[in-house]
């Protein structure tokens, strides 16, 4: 005979499925997919990284402005005290002018003098040339000097200059050179006096930079007028 299944099996039966699940139950809330979080934490990222480039773009903007504004005006206070520097004291010539026998003559960040003649007259019994180099390039690039010889020289000795170097002021030993400046650069400036005397009557005298490559092209005239 079947002996019949009691309630107390039963009950536990409905336990033991409950607990394993088999009893319908809610799902919990799915979780926000992976790439939307990323999204949401890239943009905020993003948002708080430009607002701070842009804080610091205003803050160095401002600072730019401020030091450009400083710079100009220590530029503009210089170049006042250069203005009055340069002028002459009341009574005084400017530097070459007044005294037939000292000469100016310029040059700058270009293969050019500010002249290509120049002259004096024969009562000068010593004459003084002043070249100053109006650029800003430094000697071993863009360097000028200046130098008398007779014209029909100019080439040849301009050539031999390159072999003498800077450290001898571009200048060859050539007895025809009758006088010659140191090699200047940027807002240098140098002088050299010599005699009349040493020029030879029947010859026809020039000047020329003979810094190497610059001959052929800084050259000019030199006259003893009277």
């Amino acid at each position: 005979m079947q002996t019949p299944i009691s309630s107390h099996n039963n009950e536990s039966t409905g336990l033991v499925l409950s607990a394993c699940g088999s009893e319908s139950t809610e799902a919990p809330a799915a979780a926000p997919p992976a790439d939307s979080m990323t999204d949401t934490v890239t943009d905020a990222m993003t948002d708080t990284m430009t607002d701070a480039v842009e804080d610091v773009t205003e803050q160095v903007g401002a600072g730019m402005a401020e030091a450009t504004g400083a710079v100009e005006g220590i530029v503009g206070e210089a170049n006042d005290a250069m203005d009055v520097v340069s002028e002459p004291a009341e009574g005084q010539p400017a530097a070459g002018e007044g005294d037939p026998c000292s000469l100016s003559i310029e040059a700058g960040d270009t293969i050019a003098f500010s002249t290509d003649a120049m002259s004096v007259p024969s009562s000068c019994a010593d004459v003084t040339v002043t070249l100053t180099h109006t650029g800003t390039m430094p000697k071993q690039s863009m360097g000028h000097n200046w130098v008398l010889l007779p014209e029909t020289a100019i080439q040849e000795i301009g050539i031999a200059a390159a072999r003498a170097g800077l450290n001898n002021n571009c200048v060859p030993d050539d007895p025809r050179i009758v006088a010659s400046t140191e090699v200047v650069g940027g807002g240098e400036s140098t002088s050299v006096t010599f005699s009349l005397d040493a020029l030879d009557d029947g010859t026809t005298y020039g000047f020329a930079c003979t810094f190497p490559g610059h001959w052929a092209v800084m050259k000019g005239t030199f006259t003893v007028s009277g």
